[in-house]
């Protein structure tokens, strides 16, 4: 199992890339209905990526065109269009330093992609304000290439280029002065300012609240934004964003065909092992069983041998010490089974390190007998099979803190990194309020000063505090009571 309960409670503060220099943004001057993006920040450059594809996965765009322009060398500026390239996007990379240009041709084609239009030239505004500059209009034409994802990053001049282009891509990211530049200019720079430095040292770029506006009066919404890019889509589809998670409906399986999957050591409690086999013969499912030291490399290829091998409907996961029954599993079975929109469910625990249960949030309403959790545990959950076909592998992988560090609760378990990754997928998981199982502890027994002279401390808050104060032996409390 994994040895992450403490983590479960407090959701880690990194993202799964991790950022340097990340400060806090004010989503205030976002509408409303959008600011869930901000939860879905990951990747390239301050949680852009993670956010763009959840933008692109409401308009339910799995393909299309993709135009950058600053593209990089691919490398030292990774592209921010990057994953979509990859999925198997048509793009087009715009970078006019020769030195960067061959190295992102070399680095696109070490990754397969061979039918990228790659431009040299610069775009800049229809004034031509840069010499041997070209509008991306001319560029669009040109190609016969009209891309559904623009990606603006062109040294200060992305307003210009903005304010006079024509085409409108459904969705755009552009770049705007580093709102963590304390003296934030709220005035538009001339055309002869853009490219240089403030006295700050931050390049000087149009604003945040320019920019916006002029997306505005070009019939965009504004959806996200982070420290330096803001993310816009066309008023018409703003809708669809506005719903705040891709549409899923999972069709309701008759006798679906599930598999149990176990990371365990060589030696664990029988007691589990004889659940395990009552669950089996009870629901006629197999048994996928990893035994290895690493619990996210021995999950992740259980998991992967349980669907190549038996194609179930769900993957029943259980830590070794857990206590429950198949009716238990059978109601979460239901659950999900009946819920078209639910990608995982698991039941109500209590942490071994402290008298709280592992999923457990003081805002959350828990007097349904389901509730939509951020995170779950293995301890007994339920998970469907398209899940693992959404969410790309690595499931199970382990990050420190921002400093390098493994101290709780600021890092992120295996087990943990696994639960964000589906919250970013925008997969719903939920707990099972009313299934509630047992937590096998090692305990140590004492005598006591009180009651009936005995009393039970779990191993890990002996280790931590030492023998109870009150472990003392009263005679008294043993001998015979009166009738």
């Amino acid at each position: 199992m994994a040895n992450s309960e403490e983590s479960v409670l407090t959701e880690p503060v990194q993202t799964l890339t991790r950022l340097d220099g990340l400060v806090p943004v004010s989503w205030e001057d976002i509408d409303k209905p959008y600011r869930w993006l901000a939860d879905r920040g990951y990747g390239w450059q301050f949680g852009e990526q993670g956010m763009l594809q959840s933008i692109l996965d409401s308009l339910g765009l799995d393909s299309g065109k993709v135009f950058e322009g600053g593209a990089g060398d691919g490398v030292h500026l990774p592209l921010m269009a990057q994953s979509l390239v990859l999925e198997g996007w048509r793009s087009m990379l715009v970078e006019p330093d020769t030195a960067a240009m061959a190295n992102l041709r070399s680095r696109m084609h070490m990754l397969g992609v061979k039918d990228a239009v790659y431009v040299d030239q610069v775009i800049c505004a229809p004034e031509n304000v840069m010499e041997g500059g070209v509008t991306v209009d001319a560029l669009f034409e040109r190609e016969h290439f009209y891309p559904d994802v623009m990606i603006l990053d062109i040294n200060s001049y992305e307003y210009y280029v903005l304010r006079g282009m024509e085409h409108r891509p459904k969705v755009i990211v552009v770049e705007h002065h580093d709102l963590s530049d304390m003296t934030n200019p709220s005035d538009l720079p001339s055309i002869d300012e853009c490219g240089k430095r403030a006295q700050t040292s931050f390049l000087i770029q149009a604003p945040w609240t320019k920019t916006k506006e002029l997306m505005e009066s070009k019939g965009y919404t504004a959806v996200a934004k982070t420290r330096i890019n803001g993310i816009y889509v066309r008023n018409e589809l703003a809708p669809m964003i506005a719903e705040g998670r891709k549409a899923r409906k999972w069709k309701k399986i008759e006798n679906p065909k599930c598999v149990v999957v176990l990371s365990q050591p060589r030696i664990c409690f029988a007691d589990h092992a004889i659940r395990i086999a009552n669950l089996c013969k009870d629901l006629g499912c197999e048994v996928v069983h990893g035994a290895g030291a690493f619990w996210d490399r021995d999950m992740s290829l259980s998991t992967e041998l349980a669907i190549s091998k038996h194609a179930p409907d769900f993957l029943i996961y259980s830590d070794y010490d857990s206590v429950f029954t198949t009716d238990d599993v059978k109601k979460m079975l239901d659950a999900i089974n009946n819920d078209p929109e639910m990608g995982a469910i698991g039941a109500v625990q209590m942490s071994r390190h402290n008298d709280k249960p592992l999923v457990f949030d003081n805002n959350t309403d828990y007097s349904k007998p389901v509730t939509p959790v951020r995170f779950q545990h293995f301890g007994l959950t339920i998970i469907r099979r398209q899940v693992f076909e959404e969410v790309p592998q690595p499931w199970f992988w382990s990050l420190p803190t921002l400093d390098g560090s493994w101290s709780a609760p600021n890092r992120s378990d295996a087990d943990i990194t696994f639960w964000r990754l589906l919250h970013e997928h925008q997969i719903k998981v939920c707990q099972y309020n009313e299934v509630v199982i047992g937590h096998m502890i090692l305990s140590v027994k004492w005598p006591s000063d009180r009651g009936k002279g005995v009393q039970l401390q779990p191993i890990e808050m002996y280790n931590n505090y030492g023998k109870p104060a009150n472990a003392v032996f009263v005679p008294k409390l043993f001998e015979p009571k009166p009738e």
